[in-house]
């Protein structure tokens, strides 16, 4: 199961899994955008708070993808940080 919340009412964020995240994306002829982050990120907090609210980015993101948010310190079950050697936040993966 998933879910997909608003963020300030604007771009949807992707409840789920990684798999789950790609089998949506599939469904629906669109990419998996993932937001890497850390619950510490000073840049990452700047974007959730005066970029993803925008409604310009809203309507772009909510379009053409399906938008994942992970902060890798709090789990990082898909083994992201690993798998793709991300070390610099925020992150975008495709």
């Amino acid at each position: 199961m998933y879910f997909i919340i608003p963020v300030s009412g604007q771009v949807e964020i992707f409840k789920g899994s990684l798999p789950e995240a790609i089998a949506k994306a599939k469904s629906e002829n669109k990419t998996v955008l993932a937001k890497v982050s850390t619950t510490w990120c000073a840049p990452c907090k700047s974007v959730a708070a005066k970029i993803l609210p925008l409604p310009e980015v809203g309507e772009y993101i909510n379009a053409k993808y399906v938008f994942l948010k992970y902060e890798i310190d709090a789990a990082d079950p898909n083994k992201i940080e690993e798998t793709y050697g991300v070390n610099v936040f925020p992150t975008y993966l495709y």
